[in-house]
């Protein structure tokens, strides 16, 4: 069975059409591809923005929130953007019929992709590549073009290991047709990049995505700098260097700011989001605080308070605060945490904000308060386990409530 590494072999070192080894590459691709036949889903749909969580550290009796940084970009959930067809120029691209064919092909699986549609994009771009292959050899502007948006096909739908090879060879294949400082070879960059996290290769990641972000800045495309930045500003905040993903995402702030190179007000509001996680994980609360608030408040104006995306940054102000021996902000965070979780999942499904409530009202020895939080947790628990565990909290708080009593009426 042909392997990624066979694929990768029979098309290198290709500089000019050669019909015989063009025949052992389109061999190749079809075992390659055969090998996922039974695996790709058909049903697929694409990752949410919030498929990527990191992990959680326990600092005194709290838990950092389960905060996970927006990282979009796995998803490519980019359907707004239009997506122009291109014109491709110079020896080996006939005009004719047979272009016009190919374009209308092309109009249609980029209508395909946009749609979310992405197997039948990735069917037209399979059926496109045999064909130019097989029309103009494989060292070949249009080849290139489909390996990139194969690649993004499979991104799209989350077959991410099946997309890697395809980017890998659409990056090696235009940089070989235009050289290594072209636009097209960064976006194919970028693609190689989302693909490597996607698989974990994180360190491989980062280095596609600065190569990328070198040839955009080299051509002043600023938008395309913020949402490299931002891809990779998110790529140190999973690998915990979290210096290098504040340095990324205060560029991104800064870029949005004073170059406008993006004018959505919920992109500012997810960079304000990041930088805040970001603090909170250096321990910097109070600046985490500014920045969280400052998203919360954009998104409220844009979703409204009960939005579900209100919940992550909700539940981090209220960690900050608490951190920050603000109790009673800490409280207030929490409590509209319950209200938009009753209005998006009902009545009835607040049990960790409830118990995280109970260790606050616990630390500032409102008792009465922390045991009510603890019993509403008691009534929605259905492991065993679980309700023995807060069932010993609850006989621990009425010990507590009788032992400040006592002391009040001593006091009498």
């Amino acid at each position: 069975m042909t392997s990624e590494r066979s694929l990768r072999a029979s098309s290198m070192s290709w500089k000019e059409p050669d019909k015989e080894r063009d025949k052992h590459f389109l061999e190749a691709l079809s075992d390659y591809l055969g090998q996922y036949s039974q695996s790709f889903d058909r049903n697929a749909s694409c990752l949410s923005a919030d498929d990527c969580s990191f992990n959680r550290e326990r600092v005194s009796s709290l838990k950092v929130p389960s905060e996970s940084l927006r990282v979009s970009f796995l998803a490519e959930n980019d359907n707004q953007t239009k997506i122009e067809v291109p014109v491709f120029h110079g020896d080996g691209i006939c005009p004719g019929e047979d272009m016009a064919n190919d374009i209308c092909m092309q109009e249609r699986a980029l209508r395909y992709l946009n749609k979310g549609d992405y197997e039948q994009a990735i069917a037209i771009f399979e059926d496109l590549l045999y064909i130019h292959v097989d029309r103009h050899g494989y060292h070949s502007q249009v080849v290139a073009y489909d390996l990139h948006y194969i690649g993004t096909g499979y991104i799209r739908c989350g077959q991410f290991d099946i997309a890697l090879p395809y980017c890998d060879e659409a990056v090696r294949l235009r940089i070989d047709l235009f050289g290594a400082n072209h636009d097209c070879v960064a976006d194919s960059l970028q693609k190689l990049g989302i693909a490597l996290v996607s698989v974990d290769e994180f360190v491989s990641a980062l280095d596609a995505f600065n190569r990328a972000l070198r040839i955009y800045r080299n051509i002043q495309e600023k938008l395309m700098v913020a949402k490299v930045l931002f891809k990779t500003g998110c790529v140190y905040y999973h690998i915990s260097e979290y210096v290098a993903a504040l340095a990324a995402f205060e560029e991104v702030l800064e870029l949005i700011v004073n170059e406008r190179a993006c004018d959505r007000q919920l992109d500012v509001s997810e960079i304000y989001c990041n930088i805040g996680f970001v603090k909170l994980k250096l321990k910097q609360y109070g600046e985490a605080v500014i920045f969280l608030e400052d998203s919360l408040s954009i998104r409220r104006a844009s979703l409204g308070g009960g939005h579900v995306d209100n919940l992550r940054i909700l539940d981090c102000i209220a960690f900050a605060q608490a951190k920050l021996g603000n109790a009673s902000k800490s409280i207030e965070s929490y409590i509209d945490m319950t209200k938009v979780q009753s209005k998006v999942f009902g009545e009835n499904n607040d049990s960790k904000t409830q118990a995280k409530m109970s260790i606050i009202f616990e630390k500032i020895h409102r008792y009465k308060d922390a045991l009510e939080c603890r019993q509403k947790v008691l009534k929605m628990q259905q492991n065993v386990n679980e309700r023995k565990q807060t069932q010993r909290k609850i006989d621990q708080l009425k010990q507590a409530i009788k032992n400040q009593e006592s002391e009040a009426q001593n006091w009498i």
